[in-house]
This record gives C-alpha cells, sequence and structure tokens, in this order.
C-alpha cells in the first residue's frame, strides 16, 4: 500500500394520560420515583452532579450547560409534563413551545418527543425537553445549554439522552435467531414502505442496496435524483456517503498496522511530514491512533466541507482547511 492512499485515509477521518386538570399545572405532581422504577442513563463525564426536589442536574465545566432529569408522576400531555418539570426547575420558565417532533419509540417508552423552545439570537442558546412517557408517566431530559458548549459537548448531551431507559426493560435477545431469506414480496413490500416513508418526508429520491449471504439482490431506489429533469435513482447515482468512510478507513489503518508499515503511537508527520493540524505543538502531537478516535478535540467542520467543496474539490484544499482549525479542548478531553 502507498503513502498517497494513507494520506487520502488521514484526510477522510479528520472530516468527520391522565385525569387530574388540577394538578397538570402543579409542579408538586412531580415527584422522585421509587428506586425500581427510576430509569437508567449514561451519566457525562467530567460533568458536575447536584440533585435537589427530585431533579437531577449535570452541569458541564465550562459552567453555561445543564443536562437534567425529572421524573413527573403524571401529566396530560408531553407538553404539559415538559413544563412541569422546567417548573421544578426555574418556577417562572415560560418560554414558548417553537417545535415540537415525535421520535421513534426505543427503550421501552411508549412515547419519545423532543420539544424546542423559542430563544433569541442574541441569548446564543438552546433550551430542550424530551419527555419519555410509559404507562402514564413520564421521564423529562431537559437541555438548557450555550450554543458554543453545547457543539464542544454534544456528545455528552447524546450520550445521556439516547441511553435513557425505562426501568425493568429488557432489550429483545436475537441470538441464536436466523435471518429471513428475502423474497421478492418481501422486497416489493420493503420498496414500498421507503417511498411512501420518501413522500412523507418529502424526500426526492432514495437509494437503497440490499446484501443477504454475501450476494447483492438489489441495488436500486426509489425517487428522482433531479427533481428538474425527473431522472430517477439507480444503482449507480453517487451520494455523499457521510461517515460510512469511518468503518472502512479505520480497517485500513488497522491493515497498515498488521503489515508493520505503521504504529497506531507513531505521530502523523513521521509519515507525513506535511501534516498540519493547528500550531506546531498540537501538529507533533497528533499520533496515527488520534485520526480514528474523533478525541482530538478537533471541532465539526461538516457545513465548511459540504458547502465549501464539490465532488471536484482537490484534496490538498482540505489538508488547508484543517491545517488552519486548532483543536478547540485537550487531546481525549471529549469527544
Amino acid at each position: 500500500m502507498k503513502l498517497p492512499l494513507f494520506i487520502f485515509l488521514a484526510v477522510g477521518l479528520l472530516l468527520s394520560a391522565c385525569t387530574n386538570p388540577e394538578k397538570e399545572t402543579d409542579p408538586s405532581t412531580v415527584a422522585k420515583q421509587e428506586p425500581n422504577t427510576i430509569p437508567t442513563f449514561s451519566e457525562p463525564q467530567d460533568w458536575s452532579r447536584a440533585e435537589k426536589n427530585g431533579v437531577i442536574t449535570y452541569t458541564a465545566p465550562e459552567g453555561n450547560a445543564t443536562l437534567s432529569f425529572v421524573s413527573v408522576a403524571e401529566a396530560k400531555d408531553a407538553q404539559t409534563a415538559a413544563k412541569l418539570a422546567w417548573q421544578m426547575m426555574d418556577p417562572g420558565f415560560a418560554r414558548a413551545v417553537k417545535l415540537q417532533t415525535e421520535e421513534a419509540v426505543a427503550r421501552g417508552w411508549d412515547a419519545i418527543l423532543q420539544i424546542e423552545y423559542e430563544t433569541s439570537p442574541a441569548e446564543e442558546r438552546v433550551v430542550y425537553a424530551y419527555p419519555h412517557s410509559f404507562k402514564g408517566q413520564w421521564s423529562v431530559f431537559l437541555i438548557d445549554a450555550n450554543l458554543g458548549t453545547l457543539g464542544k459537548r454534544s456528545a455528552a448531551a447524546r450520550k445521556m439522552y439516547k441511553s435513557l431507559t425505562r426501568a425493568g426493560y429488557q432489550s429483545e435477545d436475537l441470538t441464536g435467531r436466523i435471518a429471513k431469506h428475502i423474497t421478492p414480496d418481501m422486497l416489493n413490500e420493503f420498496l414500498a414502505f421507503v417511498e411512501s416513508s420518501a413522500k412523507a418526508l418529502d424526500v426526492p429520491g432514495v437509494g437503497v442496496g440490499i446484501i443477504q449471504n454475501g450476494q447483492v439482490i438489489f441495488s436500486g431506489g426509489v425517487g428522482v435524483k433531479d427533481q428538474r429533469t425527473g431522472e430517477a435513482i439507480d444503482g449507480d447515482t453517487r451520494f455523499i456517503i457521510a461517515s460510512n468512510t469511518k468503518g472502512m478507513t479505520t480497517l485500513l489503518l488497522a491493515k497498515l498496522v498488521e503489515l508493520g508499515r505503521i504504529d497506531w503511537d507513531d505521530p502523523v508527520v513521521s509519515h507525513y511530514p506535511d501534516f498540519r493540524l493547528g500550531d506546531d505543538d498540537t501538529t507533533k502531537s497528533v499520533l496515527i491512533r488520534h485520526l480514528v478516535c474523533a478525541c482530538t478535540g478537533l471541532p465539526r467542520k461538516d457545513y465548511e466541507w459540504v458547502f465549501n467543496n464539490s465532488p471536484d474539490t482537490p484534496a490538498q484544499t482540505v489538508f488547508d482547511e484543517l491545517a488552519a482549525t486548532q483543536p478547540t479542548s485537550g487531546f481525549g478531553e471529549l469527544y
């Protein structure tokens, strides 16, 4: 394997109901649940923890972002549950709801919703509630954070939210289960589902590839790739592949390690002297393993990459963008 492929790999990785209306408006309906009914969740590392009046709050090291968990005994709907939860944090909470989105149920809940509240641009702040319901009771996850801090520490917030699991829930055990053989009727049913979902979400076209037992049994899609021309999606339609490159890139770097060509603890500049990230000290500190751990503290560059580049953009342009970017946190401090 030649060095230019390794350089390409490095670039790819760095880019990377209830019934009592009177109680529904009374914060006293927020109560601690019994220990055996408290949902489980992953606590954010390096955030300080406090508990008061049944509210568990984690504060970011910067001091301007909080993640909170509140159990609500009863509420008529998600907005009421969220309001009650916020009132336990701030009795004067009265922000207007900007957007409410129902999410796919998971981890044993009957319903999960995302509620975004109005904030002014000058606040540089985001306020969210994520009510989770099960048999009329609500567990509410709250975010009140500075935009910059949440952008930096979004992984911790996402991990806590996505790990919130109903007490007593056991995920399905698929050990020993054998995948069904896909029949033509099943394939047609699946494609019809994709097509109807795309229409519901106003997505012009979707590419679909299905592999079974090592064989490609379908390569195509639904809808169009160009709304102006009506050209249909097919098996050769190109899409931005996004984070799917990460697994491939990590595997190929691992093969180089296996072949003895590189080592995980080698400085990147020892193999690619022109590599640069931020200042000189940062550049010299980047090891091969840092290219695939998402732990260098490099801020997200998605928008810069998507809006400033095209499929024909030279790789050197990407290197130039990275070279001018200084990590916003220490190595290994956070994802």
